[in-house]
């Protein structure tokens, strides 16, 4: 397993089972997780604290994935890089990628593959 001590990974769920079940999962690579449990919250912390990469859902009450993914844009074109995940096809993966997104996931989602592209993610940014 690759040691990812050196990022920090913030996500952001309203489902706050499956918010931890994903910081466990990425807590074993070392890397720093921090939780939000909407993108407003989000912003906060991400505009406050180091944070490398966002993985987030799209659909929250007090502020979708798409709103935080905006509104980081806004901020810092480039950082932190985010991947969105979702249960709905409410916006394609084209939309999203032009919006700034570096992935969409649908949920349910295979770990291994969350895993490989958030290590991909956070290595090629060092």
């Amino acid at each position: 397993m690759t040691d990812l001590r050196e990022f920090s990974l913030l996500i952001v769920d309203d489902d706050e089972g499956l918010r931890e079940v994903i910081a466990l999962h990425f807590e074993d690579s070392g890397c720093k997780i921090l939780q939000a449990c909407d993108g407003k919250e989000a912003y906060v912390i991400a505009t406050r604290d180091k944070v490398d990469l966002v993985v987030s859902d799209i659909r929250m009450p007090g502020g979708s994935g798409l709103e935080l993914l905006e509104k980081l844009r806004a901020w810092d074109p480039a950082k932190p890089a985010v991947i969105l995940m979702t249960g709905f096809a409410d916006y394609s993966e084209e939309f999203l990628l032009k919006k700034g997104a570096i992935a969409l996931f649908n949920k349910p989602f295979h770990w291994g593959e969350l895993f490989s592209l958030v290590e991909k993610s956070l290595l090629k940014g060092a």
